[in-house]
């Protein structure tokens, strides 16, 4: 009997791993150069939403660095089931940055969670040309893996997707749920409430609020 779970839990993975395919063919994602995640700017995220086969997706924005955006993936992940959301795990670094937190967060994508988590890469086609002339510095670059080149794409991929909303900045912390509905528009941005300390599912009604439909 505890082969059947097991067996269909197989299944499944296959079925999820053939429809993320198809999504990446449909909506042309580019893999990066430097690792095996596909590459997204916002339209190319809205293609996937509207491809989720779901009436909502939820995009976290993450780093392998950001302990809080680690510490609360668990919770985000079972407020995506609850609610049927399709989920992408939002990877924020530059796309070369494969020692300091794109290989540790395959690794662990791999360990916890048997890569039946999607994940993605901002393209990096969202830097300014102001932030690349950083790249040249290894010791800056060190420091940009967690300040200016990482916050530059994620700043303006988050002002793309909710240009509506003035609030963003490139102090706009990581583990920042984006939600789209099935026609890829913005429902909203939202992250969890500070006031709420980190218990399982305790502060995260802004982003349940998102997720209602």
């Amino acid at each position: 009997m505890k082969t059947i779970p097991f067996c269909l839990w197989i299944i499944g993975a296959c079925l999820t791993a053939s429809t993320l395919h198809a999504q990446w063919d449909e909506c042309q994602l580019p893999k990066s150069t430097h690792s095996d995640f596909r590459t997204v700017d916002v339209e190319q995220a809205r293609c996937l939403a509207r491809h989720s086969g779901k009436e909502r997706t939820l995009f976290y924005s993450y780093a392998d660095w950001c302990t809080h955006c680690k510490a609360r993936l668990p919770d985000i992940v079972r407020l995506a089931q609850e609610y049927d959301a399709a989920f992408y795990l939002l990877l924020v670094d530059e796309e070369n940055e494969t020692y300091y937190s794109i290989n540790p967060t395959a690794a662990m994508l791999d360990t916890v969670y048997h890569n039946t988590l999607n994940a993605v890469i901002i393209t990096d086609s969202l830097f300014s040309p102001k932030a690349y002339k950083s790249l040249q510095a290894p010791i800056r670059k060190i420091i940009d893996i967690r300040g200016r080149n990482a916050r530059d794409k994620y700043y303006r991929f988050l002002c793309a997707v909710n240009p509506d909303d003035e609030a963003y900045n490139r102090q706009t912390p990581m583990g920042v749920s984006i939600v789209m509905d099935q026609w890829g528009n913005t429902v909203g941005v939202a992250e969890k409430d500070f006031d709420h300390p980190d218990t399982p599912l305790k502060g995260y009604e802004p982003i349940a609020e998102l997720l209602k439909h």
